[in-house]
């Protein structure tokens, strides 16, 4: 697979920074990730249709291709050369496809915490198009999983509040969350506290950034709790959480927000009343 390093050096350098001013080249680069490693990496894949494919995105960007680094806007640089001691062959065994996927994957987690919006917000949209892919449940390594996990709940704790990046890292969590439960389950507390934050501003924001980002909190505080396998975890941050939906179903009044919240309230009271259940059960059989 020798030409995986310079097609992700042309989707970070190009594809990514181009998607600025032109928006429908995000999911294009996003597709163009999921169909490069179903291309290279045997036995699985399900690369989504689209009017762009890898060799029409090669095309409209080589033109303005520059090896080793770029320079952006406000003047930061930005490693973008494909790393020669990568695998480039075609994927014969567990090991070289891992390898193969790491080497699609590193160019956009490194991107995760970027200031520049674009390329965060733009490597968490790809990421989490691969994370949902059949490929990545079958090929992507403990390591890798657990890395991304960690790289992606700290760029959305620290990246800025209501803003677009904040609200496509909470996607790929989420995605995360679903795919890869057991990854996630230690870093679950502090995104749960996170997403509760995301839902309690003061005052009640009805701007586009600002509600699709309660909705992206609502979501992945829901998988998060869903999700977990830890007893502990559920009995400490149940109860809080449905107490923050409940709160932001009182005070919001957007009608996406509300119908997100209603669906989440809904799904755990339900896991609530399976909780106080086991949990009587436990008690019962530990006395008996």
């Amino acid at each position: 697979a020798p030409h995986v390093p310079r097609l992700m050096h042309l989707l970070v350098q190009h594809g990514l920074l181009a998607s600025t001013g032109c928006p429908a080249l995000l999911p294009a680069c996003a597709s163009c990730v999921c169909m490069l490693a179903a291309s290279v990496l045997p036995g699985v894949g399900e690369a989504k249709d689209t009017n762009y494919s890898p060799r029409v995105l090669l095309q409209e960007v080589s033109s303005g291709l520059q090896c080793g680094t770029m320079t952006v806007s406000d003047g930061q640089r930005v490693e973008t050369a494909p790393n020669p001691t990568m695998p480039t062959r075609m994927a014969s065994g567990k090991c070289e496809s891992e390898a193969l996927l790491r080497q699609i994957c590193l160019p956009l987690l490194s991107l995760l915490p970027n200031k520049i919006p674009p390329l965060a917000s733009g490597a968490a949209t790809c990421l989490r198009s691969l994370v949902d892919t059949s490929t990545w449940r079958s090929w992507a390594p403990n390591i890798l999983v657990e890395e991304l996990c960690y790289k992606a709940a700290l760029a959305a704790a620290t990246s800025p509040p209501t803003t677009q990046t904040t609200i496509s890292h909470l996607l790929l969590l989420r995605s995360l969350a679903s795919t890869n439960p057991s990854a996630i389950t230690k870093l679950a507390p502090p995104l749960i506290r996170l997403s509760i934050g995301i839902l309690l501003p003061h005052p009640f924001s009805a701007t586009s950034a600002a509600w699709q980002l309660r909705v992206a909190a609502i979501h992945l505080l829901e998988v998060l709790l869903i999700k977990a396998s830890d007893y502990t975890l559920l009995s400490d941050h149940l109860r809080p959480s449905l107490a923050a939906l409940e709160k932001c179903r009182r005070h919001d009044k957007l009608p996406q927000v509300r119908n997100a919240v209603i669906h989440s309230i809904h799904t755990l009271q339900t896991l609530q009343e399976q909780h106080s259940l086991i949990g009587t059960t436990s008690v019962a059989t530990h006395s008996s």
